[in-house]
């Protein structure tokens, strides 16, 4: 939804004001994800559910070519996969250790 808004103003002499807004907002869709890793009875691979979130941000970065007043960059881009990678490793670090206490081993491959 925030990438249909056509042209965002940036704070004045905040220039990487823009960057910020990426990190923090993707580091949301990292925590989310990795909150859904930690709560799922099957373990898919780290690689794979953060897959998920780079192709969501590279497509989000092309979809802003079709808004008026929006560009995508590659420097956005980059600050989406940082903010993933923030809000993922903090769920990792905060709830690994207690996701596996009172939950039997799964069956089977």
């Amino acid at each position: 939804m925030l990438s249909e808004i056509r042209g965002v103003p940036l704070l004045p002499g905040l220039s990487a004001n823009d960057k910020v807004v990426h990190v923090v907002l993707y580091s949301v869709m990292g925590l989310l994800l990795a909150w859904g890793w930690v709560g799922s009875g099957r373990r898919h691979s780290h690689l794979l559910v953060l897959a998920f979130g780079v192709v969501y941000a590279a497509v989000d970065e092309f979809h802003q070519m079709f808004v008026p007043y929006r560009i995508p960059s590659v420097a956005d881009w980059v600050a989406d996969l940082i903010g993933l990678l923030v809000g993922y490793g903090i769920v990792l670090i905060l709830a690994l250790p207690f996701a596996n206490k009172d939950r039997p081993a799964p069956e089977g491959p």
